[in-house]
């Protein structure tokens, strides 16, 4: 997707639905807010350029980028540089 149409959906996702459904690793997660970043970066849409104090950087289509600074999951709420700690690690690639 693009980074417009992502935030578009996990703005209307939240809170009803806990953001926008994606999975890594076969891990379901929610994106709650999402902000455009116009980074270029040449990879693949949906790798992990990025995790940071800010949150997760995520390629998208038209060389554009997403900032994700806030997941949900089923146990938790996950901000920023947290998300390492849960495995995740740039290059990786959302499904």
């Amino acid at each position: 997707m693009d980074a417009e149409g992502i935030t578009t959906l996990a703005n209307a996702c939240n809170p009803w639905n806990y953001g926008a459904t994606t999975e890594i690793n076969n891990w379901p997660l929610g994106l709650l807010r999402v902000n455009i970043n116009n980074s270029e970066h040449g990879r693949l849409p949906g790798t992990i350029l990025s995790i940071n104090g800010g949150g997760l950087e995520i390629a998208c289509i038209n060389n554009k980028s997403v900032m994700i600074p806030v997941v949900y999951t089923q146990d938790d709420y996950i901000k920023r540089e947290r998300l390492k700690h849960y495995g995740m690690k740039e290059g990786m690639c959302f499904s």
